[in-house]
């Protein structure tokens, strides 16, 4: 039995060589609890397909026709990357992946979540505000949020230098799929000097380094 929910309007950008092209979508079906699909038409050019998520096994589809042959389209869900397909000669587009593991399988997706592009949509910057949050025997934890930073982006690099507690000099870099995570230092005398860089990659391959920042410790 098949029931029919109303979701508003499904963010898909397609940027080709011409510029950006904006996208429609019809209303998402549901079947039974955990099937989602969204037909999706590019508004004004070419491409068009339908994207389909089943929250229970966490399998993503996309199948879509029209689009420009060898052109390779990144997939992306609030910021998480979901994959890539490049059309082939007659501008077919498969894509068949995961839904992440850090995403939620127990609310619809946000339809204003989904971005398709062939490029880069904006310059990447990186950049980021720290905010201590603890320490406690010998780990220290801080906030970090990079939402400040511009471009699809789908990975997030923070690394950070410091002296520990046995004279070392240590560096460690964590990675996350949003803007808004938290990085724990092992090992860390409080107050240390913490010296810690951003490093963004968006959907195109390319990266950008904000500047080095000292983290707070209050």
């Amino acid at each position: 039995m098949k029931r029919t929910i109303t979701i508003a309007t499904l963010c898909i950008v397609l940027l080709a060589t011409a510029g950006t092209t904006a996208v429609t979508a019809a209303p998402a079906q549901k079947e039974q609890s955990s099937i989602y699909s969204f037909t999706i038409a590019a508004a004004g050019s070419r491409g068009s397909g339908t994207l389909v998520i089943d929250l229970a096994s966490r399998t993503v589809a996309f199948a879509g026709k029209g689009f420009t042959p060898g052109q390779r389209y990144w997939l992306l869900y609030d910021d998480h990357m979901l994959g890539s397909m490049v059309a082939n000669k007659a501008g077919d587009v498969l894509f068949l992946g995961t839904w992440p593991m850090s995403l939620s399988t127990s609310t619809p997706p946000s339809a204003s979540g989904f971005v398709l592009s062939s490029s880069d949509l904006n310059p990447l910057t990186a950049s980021f505000t720290a905010r201590f949050d603890h320490y406690y025997q010998g780990a220290a934890t801080w906030a970090i949020d990079a939402s400040s930073s511009t471009g699809p982006i789908y990975q997030y690099w923070l690394s950070c230098t410091y002296i520990d507690a046995s004279g070392h000099k240590v560096t460690q870099t964590d990675g996350a799929g949003g803007p808004d995570f938290a990085i724990q230092l092992h090992n860390i005398n409080p107050n240390t000097p913490v010296k810690a860089t951003l490093t963004v990659t968006g959907t195109g391959g390319h990266t950008a380094t904000s500047n080095p920042q000292q983290l707070p410790w209050s």
